[in-house]
């Protein structure tokens, strides 16, 4: 019997400004992406100043994956919708108007597992056969994080999760990697060299950036990145030559604001494992920011993290051991 891939709709959820939501997804497959579809309509009864660019996708504060209750991905709706940097497509958004009248408006958001534009891209899925518990857990956000100004609005807004699995035959070979996305917010009062410390046991495959100034994301917060591993300084750019750099590399270019710590670039479509930057057995690695300081800005980060699994290393040891022999 061969793989079966499945695409289905698995759950739908009310927004409830502030409320948290906790979805039970399927156990039992490999899942290869999580797919998250914010639609419905903003009744604005009373105008509103402005809409923020990132619209409709930051009600959605927070997602965070657990599976057997250990997070393996957790970030925010807006990230995940405008900075998912191997799906250029994924960015559908529709925002509201601020003038009184009932505006649809939707937001499309995917969280990959698979090893996009890897060798084998489902040597990453994650796998949920003989889990005990898989959950996604959602913090919606306000209206505020979509408007500005005294507005009054109602909602009626839906999340509906969709899953995108393979089912393997029994005896197939399982995940090798597991895939991580860890999310992280500082806030810069003042302007300064920040040091951020990397996971020591994980291969980093790109660590995405967003400056924001009082709620909006902004260009003008990061000026520079350095990654220095012990001594040695693997990447060094300013902000705008990561966004060129971006351009030439990704052939995408990013919302502003945003911008991408690519450890792999691969024009070609082709990311193998051994592309990326390494951090193993380095408890001195760190991602170095250069801001600007400000009473409302703030740097979000997304790194996109690649953990070997125990089975996967003991398999290439016993058979170098067994090449050697």
């Amino acid at each position: 019997m061969k793989q079966t891939r499945i695409t289905r709709k698995w759950d739908s959820r009310q927004f409830v400004a502030g409320g948290q939501e906790v979805i039970n997804l399927p156990i039992g497959n490999d899942m290869e992406s999580l797919m998250f579809y914010l639609t419905g309509s903003i009744d604005v009864t009373t105008a509103f100043s402005t809409v923020r660019s990132e619209g409709i996708s930051r009600l959605i504060r927070k997602v965070d994956i657990l599976l057997d209750g250990q997070t393996v991905a957790t970030i925010s709706g807006a990230m995940l919708s405008h900075g998912n940097f191997q799906r250029e497509s994924a960015r559908i958004l529709v925002s509201p108007l601020t003038t009184v009248g009932n505006h649809s408006c939707e937001s499309f958001a995917v969280m990959d597992f698979a090893n996009i534009g890897g060798v084998r891209p489902k040597d990453t899925n994650l796998k949920t056969r003989g889990a005990r518990s898989f959950q996604a857990m959602i913090q919606w956000g306000q209206l505020s994080d979509v408007f500005t100004g005294a507005g009054v609005a109602t909602t009626s807004l839906t999340l509906h999760t969709m899953v995108r699995e393979t089912k393997e035959p029994d005896g197939a070979q399982e995940p090798e990697a597991l895939r991580l996305y860890r999310y992280m917010e500082k806030g810069y009062s003042s302007s300064q060299e920040d040091r951020i410390q990397l996971d020591p046991n994980v291969l980093y495959r790109a660590i995405m950036l967003r400056g924001e100034i009082n709620g909006e994301r902004s260009p003008n917060v990061i000026t520079a990145a350095r990654v220095q591993i012990g001594s040695e300084v693997i990447f060094d750019l300013t902000s705008t030559q990561i966004e060129d750099i971006n351009s030439l590399d990704g052939n995408f270019v990013l919302p502003s604001g945003y911008m991408l710590i690519d450890f792999a670039p691969s024009p070609d479509g082709l990311v193998k494992l051994s592309d990326m930057c390494d951090t193993h057995g380095h408890a001195d690695a760190y991602l170095i920011l250069t801001v600007n300081g400000g009473a409302t800005n703030k740097v979000c980060i997304v790194s996109h993290e690649i953990e070997v699994l125990h089975h996967h290393i003991a398999r290439n040891k016993a058979k170098r051991e067994f090449e050697a022999a």
